[in-house]
């Protein structure tokens, strides 16, 4: 590597350096916004546990039919559906 970004390295070989500043955000903060946000955040994360849920319990099942195995996909969804981490 070569260039004006490229430093050597304390641990030897050669490293991209760069860093810069920058500013989030412009004018007033909104409480409204803010709360929108984080009503947004929790609901997608919500979701995203869904989906893991679903997407777990099918491997799992998946699996087990392989194996001949019986398999409650329900008890299986319902168990992980309820060990969501709760929100602080």
């Amino acid at each position: 590597m070569q260039g004006p970004l490229v430093k050597k390295s304390k641990y030897g070989g050669k490293i991209v350096e760069y860093a810069t500043t920058f500013k989030v955000g412009a004018g007033k903060p909104s409480a409204e916004k803010d709360s929108a946000a984080r009503t947004k955040s929790d609901k997608d994360i919500h979701e995203w546990w869904l989906n893991n849920c679903k997407s777990n319990c099918n491997f799992v099942q998946s699996n087990a039919r392989q194996r001949g195995d019986s398999y409650d996909w329900d008890r299986c969804y319902y168990k992980c559906v309820a060990d969501e981490p709760k929100k602080k």
